[in-house]
């Protein structure tokens, strides 16, 4: 009978250390799949700064190529503005040309009249001295 025993309680020891070493395999397991859970978080994390990283980059160049455009625009308009305002320099400068002009025929036309008046005068007063 004590052989019995001492059979079950070996029997029982070698249960008890199975039920220990399962125990701490089981805690492993299940510490790794804790630890395996962890860094897909912080992989889930990071695949999720680098979207919004990309996602502000996308901004950030959708901003820049507005502001190109805007500048495009500014320079168009400015080298437009430029071309009127030399368009109409040049204009003014015409204008002032023929102005000039004018005045020289209208004088040209006041020295003729002076002139024909003259010599209105001088035939008058060879008349006078013929008479």
């Amino acid at each position: 009978a004590a052989e019995v025993a001492a059979a079950d309680k070996r029997r029982a020891e070698d249960d008890a250390a199975r039920a220990v070493a399962g125990a701490e395999a089981t805690a492993e397991e299940q510490r790794r799949a804790a630890d395996a859970a962890v860094q897909a978080e912080g992989e889930r994390l990071a695949a999720e700064q680098a979207t919004a990283h990309v996602e502000q980059e996308r901004h950030a160049l959708a901003a820049a190529e507005v502001a190109a455009a805007d500048k495009r625009r500014a320079e168009d308009d400015a080298a437009r503005a430029v071309a009127g305002a030399e368009a109409t320099a040049e204009e003014q400068r015409r204008a002032a040309d023929a102005a000039v002009q004018a005045e020289g025929e209208r004088l040209a036309a006041e020295q003729a009249t002076a002139h024909v008046e003259q010599e209105r005068h001088a035939l008058a007063a060879a008349e006078v001295a013929a008479a």
